[in-house]
């Protein structure tokens, strides 16, 4: 990566997450241009490797090195702009994971009784959980759309409980496919494990894909989605992973004026959270650093 940026003379490197950081701060030694940070993720904390110290602590001691040469620093969620700013004395300014507006097409699509999960198959998702709860919710089915290191094992997991025909894997799909899948849904997800502080403190992209497809969701007692749904009422917020925890959400959710209110709500906050909203904060941060 930093051949590649030397080969090519920039203005502005912009560097997502701290595994590029690196290349992108020796490269602006060379080339004297400007350097973005993107923290999508709090990295050092990822459930992968928080039970590795010497691991977190290379990452750690990467950006501590590496951050005073940044000129701009951005994060996904308010809670993990504060975090960063505090851990690393350095500035973090909120830029959420959004996605573009979209015109949802709810008079043509029927909802069907799915609960929907998009994003990345790793642990701490509570991909499991879902699994092994469907097996006592009759009437859905469980869509998982995406990749990742946990897909074999969950696959697995849905053949020894025999629930093929009611957990589907629908691999990766493009942004539109994405769209047009989760506006079929009835329920979305966004289940995290509270051990891991970079899913405490996450803003996950997929809570705004649901947003913009007037999708209802369940998603965690956690401060971002805390202090999205006391302003807009988007989801129901659990506080574990229990399996008569996900069950009770989801029989509120087959209340159908509750539903309609959050579906409402949806409607209301996808006029707020996309990115053409959203890039107004990047563009001026970027024009004033040029």
């Amino acid at each position: 990566m930093f051949f590649t940026l030397l080969k090519n003379k920039n203005d502005i490197i912009y560097a997502c997450d701290a595994d590029t950081l690196l290349a992108g701060t020796i490269a602006k030694w060379f080339q004297k241009n400007k350097l973005i940070y993107d923290s999508h993720e709090y990295f050092e904390e990822s459930p992968e490797i928080i039970n590795k110290k010497w691991i977190q602590n290379f990452w750690f001691a990467l950006q501590r090195f590496c951050l005073p040469s940044t000129d701009l620093r951005f994060s996904v969620s308010q809670t993990l702009c504060d975090e960063l700013s505090h851990k690393y004395n350095h500035d973090f300014t909120l830029l959420r994971n959004v996605p573009i507006l979209r015109q949802c097409k709810e008079s043509q699509i029927e909802k069907e009784n799915i609960i929907l999960y998009q994003g990345v198959l790793n642990v701490g998702r509570g991909l499991e959980e879902m699994i092994q709860t469907i097996q006592s919710i009759d009437n859905y089915i469980f869509w998982i759309i995406g990749d990742g290191d946990l897909k074999y094992d969950l696959e697995c997991l849905v053949d020894k409980l025999q629930l093929s025909n009611r957990v589907i894997f629908l691999g990766r799909k493009s942004p539109q496919e994405l769209f047009e899948y989760t506006q079929k849904a009835k329920i979305g997800i966004n289940f995290l494990t509270g051990d891991s502080k970079n899913y405490y403190y996450s803003g996950a992209n997929k809570c705004y894909d649901y947003i913009q497809a007037h999708l209802p969701s369940i998603q965690m007692n956690f401060p971002e989605y805390v202090s999205l749904n006391n302003k807009y009422e988007i989801a129901i917020l659990i506080n574990d992973l229990q399996s008569t925890t996900i069950r009770s959400a989801i029989q509120r959710l087959e209340r159908e004026d509750f539903y309609n209110k959050l579906r409402e709500n949806c409607k209301k906050a996808s006029l707020v959270f996309h990115w053409e909203n959203e890039k107004q904060v990047l563009l001026v941060k970027v024009n004033n650093l040029v």
